[in-house]
């Protein structure tokens, strides 16, 4: 009996810490920091196009981790105006969609506009003089590395990450 004692207790312990961890609720409003992996521009892209980005920082809950830095999130372009003439800068805008928590996706919500630099009125009025016209704007861009600030847009029950 004496022997039954500890090897008993030896698999309660075991059996506790390696007991499933509980579901914690991830709330709406939840912010979340993501950065752009690759290049978008109003050269190439085109609305419908999607995009990913990674969690910058761990989304914790209650001390738990819910979802890991590194983990992708996706996010789409709605609108491309391509450089128009006489000095009329390209626009982008790109919205957010889900970020991945394991195998499930997490609605977010978020967005952000690019344009380029408009051309000021002295280089219209050369274009105009000199050029007829020709003169153009310049493209929008967002650069890979481009902080994207996001919130979660429901709550959502998740298990938490395995460390």
């Amino acid at each position: 009996m004496r022997i039954l004692f500890p090897f008993a207790a030896l698999l309660m312990l075991a059996a506790a810490q390696s007991a499933p961890a509980a579901d914690l609720r991830l709330p709406a409003g939840t912010p979340l920091k993501l950065q752009l992996k690759s290049p978008l521009g109003s050269i190439h892209s085109k609305p419908g196009d999607r995009f990913y980005l990674a969690v910058v920082d761990p989304v914790l809950v209650e001390g738990q981790v819910l979802i890991p830095a590194g983990s992708r999130a996706v996010g789409e372009v709605a609108r491309v105006q391509r450089k128009g003439d006489f000095g009329k800068s390209g626009e982008l805008v790109v919205t957010l969609s889900h970020v991945m928590a394991g195998l499930r996706p997490v609605p977010i919500r978020g967005r952000m506009e690019a344009n380029g630099a408009e051309a000021d009125a002295a280089e219209v009025a050369l274009g105009v003089v000199l050029l007829s016209g020709l003169m153009t704007g310049r493209s929008a861009a967002i650069a890979p590395g481009t902080i994207f600030e996001a919130v979660t847009s429901e709550d959502v029950v998740l298990v938490p990450a395995s460390n």
